[in-house]
Parts: structure tokens; sequence; C-alpha cells
């Protein structure tokens, strides 16, 4: 992470952003970590978060709280999301939130 982040700048060019993607979840020690590398870069944030977010998946579970506050404040009014998402991981370790 020290060495990217010393000549890391933003680029809508994904070859220039993709790449560093995987070293901000392989560095990280949970998901949260893995964020704030990815966020810790600068530049192109969202999208070097939205890559590592699910590399860093398959390594350490997604905490539970941080799962319950995505629900309560983005999906609240769109409660089939949810019900997809719990789909798509059915096969996997989903965390399942208390009711």
């Amino acid at each position: 992470m020290d060495q990217i982040r010393q000549s890391y700048r933003f680029s809508e060019i994904c070859q220039e952003t993709v790449l560093e993607a995987p070293t901000c979840a392989v560095e990280a020690e949970s998901f949260e970590d893995a964020v704030r590398n990815a966020v810790s870069l600068g530049g192109d944030t969202d999208t070097l978060a939205a890559i590592a977010g699910p590399i860093t998946k398959a390594m350490h579970a997604i905490p539970p709280d941080i799962v319950v506050a995505a629900q309560e404040c983005y999906l609240r009014k769109a409660p089939g999301i949810v019900d997809v998402t719990k789909a798509m991981y059915a096969a996997g370790t989903y965390f399942e939130p208390p009711s």
C-alpha cells in the first residue's frame, strides 16, 4: 500500500485503477481495513473500494454492524434488493442480521 500510495493518482482508465484494488484487499486484516486501504489511496476511491470489497469478502466476513447499517440506511426503501443479495450469497456465508 505504501508503495502504491506514493504514485497513485485519480484516473478514469481502468488499467490505472483496477490493479490497485486487489492489493487493498490482500494487505487488509479485515473487511473494513480493505475499504480503508482503498479510500486511503485517494483518486478513484469508489471504484477501488467497489472492487476490493468483494475480494475481501472472500477472505474476511463483513462485520454484522456494517451489514445492518447498510440495510437500514440504504436498502430500507428497496427490500427486494436484500432478498436478491441473500439469494446470491445462499451458497456462501452471508450474515443474517437479527430480526
